[in-house]
């Protein structure tokens, strides 16, 4: 799966931004007739290092998956990217690691 995987804009957080949720369909980048079972999300820095006070919560709905996403009180200001380990349905339980390059703190 390639980065900038369903939007092609920023998103941008700022001041004040609390549980902001931001839609991500993966349906159209898995197999046929596979949904997504579970997702672990993470953001990190350009560094790859985790950020803890980004992501707050996430649904799971049609292969949709909605994040909520804070303006971090720790972390500053930059370009972060959020991580979505995906695991499938299908008969052995793929993993897919998408990654998407264009979360903005300012």
């Amino acid at each position: 799966m390639t980065d900038d995987f369903t939007l092609t804009n920023w998103i941008i957080l700022q001041e004040g931004d609390y549980k902001v949720p931001y839609a991500f369909d993966f349906s159209d980048y898995l197999p046929s007739e596979t949904n997504i079972s579970s997702v672990v999300i993470s953001v990190l820095t350009s560094a790859d290092v985790a950020v803890a006070d980004i992501y707050i919560s996430n649904t799971l709905a049609s292969n949709v998956i909605t994040a909520l996403l804070s303006y971090p009180s720790s972390s500053s200001a930059g370009n972060y990217q959020i991580q979505f380990l995906l695991t499938l349905d299908n008969a052995s339980s793929s993993k897919i690691l998408a990654i998407f390059r264009r979360l903005k703190v300012v």
